[in-house]
């Protein structure tokens, strides 16, 4: 539809459009829905592969670079980053679902930070890609410091500081 009704698109203009339009499709419900299999994450990922493709002088520039410059993130960093964020609504009391939707360990761990999660295991493939398993690895990988952040906009700031690794990365 973008490229149908565009003749050329300026950076701007595209950020402005593909957030209107095209985001909303690949990130509705992610977080109930989020596929855990490669090929339909490579779809997803094809889709905003395409359409970054549209704006003008970014066609022959890698997908990674297209990235840079238009300052996106892939679909699977949104996916995580959004799955973290609801995980911290619900640990932190910001949504009523319950901290009881996750399995907590018994005791204390020394390592980490105060909210640790645990995984539940399953017999079968269907229940183990859930979101109260699929978080637990990424949650318990947070900083103490971005546990503790008192809203959800400074925890989105604090996550968005650091990489996959706890590290702070500007």
């Amino acid at each position: 539809m973008i490229k149908i009704n565009f003749a050329t698109m300026t950076p701007k203009m595209f950020t402005v459009l593909y957030a209107m339009v095209v985001r909303p499709h690949l990130e509705y419900a992610v977080q109930i829905w989020s596929p855990y299999q490669q090929g339909l994450q490579n779809k997803l990922e094809a889709v905003q592969r395409r359409a970054t493709k549209l704006v003008k002088g970014m066609k022959n520039l890698s997908y990674s670079d297209r990235l840079q410059s238009l300052n996106l993130m892939s679909t699977e960093v949104r996916r995580n980053r959004g799955d973290m964020i609801l995980a911290y609504r619900i640990m932190s009391k910001k949504l009523d679902l319950g901290r009881e939707i996750f399995s907590t360990p018994i005791g204390n761990s020394t390592r980490g930070h105060t909210a640790k999660l645990q995984k539940v295991r399953f017999k079968k493939d269907k229940r183990k890609y859930f979101f109260t398993n699929r978080v637990v690895n990424h949650w318990n990988g947070l900083p103490q410091r971005v546990i503790d952040l008192e809203t959800v906009d400074a925890f989105k700031k604090g996550y968005d500081r650091i990489d996959n690794r706890g590290s702070t990365t500007r």
